[in-house]
C-alpha cells in the first residue's frame, strides 16, 4: 500500500492528507533491516516536522502536508538504502554535544568518548595547557576537551578540507574559535610547538576489515576508516614524526580491540621503558591506548 493511499481499503474516497500514524506505518516495512526500523521511522519524521519524538508518539492523528510528506519519503528511501540517519539529519549527538555531520566526516562513535575521559583522568603534575587532536574529523574530541579544560588551547589537525569545513562549523557553534585552532595537513606537519597531550583517532581498520564493512559504514569516508594493511600504518607514521621532532607528549590513541598486542609493541619499541595502558569500552573491549613516553637516554631511535 502506498503512503498516499494508506487508508484506501477502508475509505477509497478519502482525500485527507496522511497522518503521522499512517506515515510511520508506511515507513516501517521499508526500513526493516536497518539498525532500528521503528526508531528510524520516528526520528526521520520528527526531523521533517521539526518536532521531537515525544510529539510524534503523542500526535498520531496529526496530518502531514504534501511538502513534508515528499521530504519524508525521500529520507526514508535513502535510509532504506543504508545511508546513516546522522547524515540524513545533518547532525549527530555525542556526549553532551550536538554536532553537524555530513558524508565528509566520520560519525562520532560512543567508544570515542573514552579518549576524552582518558585525557581528563591523566595524572598531571601541571595543568594541561596545550592539546593536539590529530585527525579531528568533525571536531568532536577537540570541542569536548576544550569545554572540559577551558585553560587549554587545542590544535586540531586533519588532512581533509571537507572535514575541517564541518569542524569549523561545530567550533563556531560552541564559540570556541579562540581556544581551538584548526589546521589542514598531514599528522604533525602543521604544528609548531610540542603539546602536553596528543590525542588521535586515526583510521585503524585493516585491509581485511575494510572489505567487510557493514552497509551503513560504507557511506562514511574511506579515508577516515582505512588504516592500511594492519590498520596501524598512520599510527606508525605519527610515532615516527614524534621521534623526528623529539617530542614526548602524553599519548591517547583510539584503536581496534584486536590491535592491543601490535599497539603495545609499537609503543614499547618506540620508547623503551614506557608502560602503555589499555582502557576498555562499556562492552569490555580494549579501545584506547594511553602512553607516557619516558624522557632520557633510554629512548630507542
Amino acid at each position: 500500500m502506498s503512503l498516499q493511499n494508506a487508508n484506501s481499503t477502508t475509505c477509497p474516497a478519502k482525500t485527507a492528507p496522511p497522518t503521522v500514524r499512517e506515515a510511520l506505518a508506511w515507513a516501517r516495512p521499508l526500513l526493516v533491516g536497518t539498525d532500528s526500523d521503528g526508531l528510524d521511522a520516528q526520528v526521520l519524521l520528527a526531523h521533517v516536522l521539526t518536532r521531537d519524538r515525544a510529539w510524534i508518539l503523542a500526535h498520531g492523528e496529526a496530518p502531514i502536508s504534501p511538502r513534508h510528506l515528499d521530504l519524508y519519503r525521500q529520507l526514508v528511501t535513502r535510509r532504506a538504502a543504508g545511508e546513516p540517519v546522522a547524515y540524513l539529519r545533518g547532525r549527530a549527538y555525542w556526549r553532551d554535544l550536538e554536532l553537524g555531520v555530513d558524508p565528509g566526516v566520520l560519525i562520532p562513535r560512543p567508544e570515542t568518548e573514552h579518549i576524552v575521559d582518558a585525557v581528563l583522568e591523566l595524572p598531571c603534575r601541571d595543568p594541561i595547557r596545550r592539546i593536539a587532536d590529530i585527525g579531528t574529523g568533525s571536531g568532536a574530541i577537540a570541542i569536548a576537551l576544550a569545554r572540559a579544560l577551558p585553560a587549554a588551547c587545542v590544535d586540531a589537525v586533519d588532512s581533509s578540507s571537507e572535514a575541517l569545513r564541518v569542524a569549523q562549523g561545530n567550533v563556531d557553534r560552541y564559540r570556541l574559535s579562540g581556544q581551538i585552532s584548526l589546521h589542514h595537513g598531514h599528522l604533525l606537519d602543521p604544528l609548531e610547538g610540542e603539546p602536553d597531550v596528543l590525542v588521535a583517532n586515526l583510521p585503524y581498520l585493516s585491509s581485511d576489515q575494510m572489505e567487510s564493512l557493514p552497509r551503513d559504514v560504507r557511506f562514511e569516508p574511506r579515508v577516515a576508516l582505512d588504516g592500511g594493511e594492519t590498520g596501524l600504518d598512520l599510527y606508525r607514521s605519527l610515532i615516527e614524526s614524534l621521534h623526528r621532532r623529539d617530542w614526548r607528549p602524553d599519548l591517547v590513541f583510539e584503536m581496534d580491540p584486536g590491535q592491543k598486542l601490535s599497539m603495545w609493541r609499537l609503543l614499547v619499541g618506540a620508547w623503551a621503558g614506557s608502560e602503555p595502558i589499555f582502557l576498555k569500552d562499556l562492552t569490555g573491549r580494549v579501545r584506547v591506548a594511553v602512553c607516557r613516553p619516558r624522557d632520557g637516554s633510554d629512548v630507542e631511535r
